[in-house]
């Protein structure tokens, strides 16, 4: 899957609005990914923290 650079740039306002929303990052993406894929809330967490890390990386 290939993003335009105005396409990332996006996504990474998205993620960064809701990584700081507490009840998005921890009760409910936690309960969407749980349903969805059966991953726990750590399993969760550990997917923010690699976004995070590659935009990071991409910046």
């Amino acid at each position: 899957m290939q993003f335009t650079k105005e396409e990332l740039h996006l996504l990474k306002i998205c993620f960064e609005i809701n990584a700081g929303d507490f009840y998005a990052r921890h009760s409910l993406f936690t309960q969407y990914m749980k349903e969805d894929l059966g991953f726990s809330e750590n399993q969760t967490e550990k997917l923010f923290k690699n976004i995070e890390r590659k935009f990071k990386e991409d910046a």
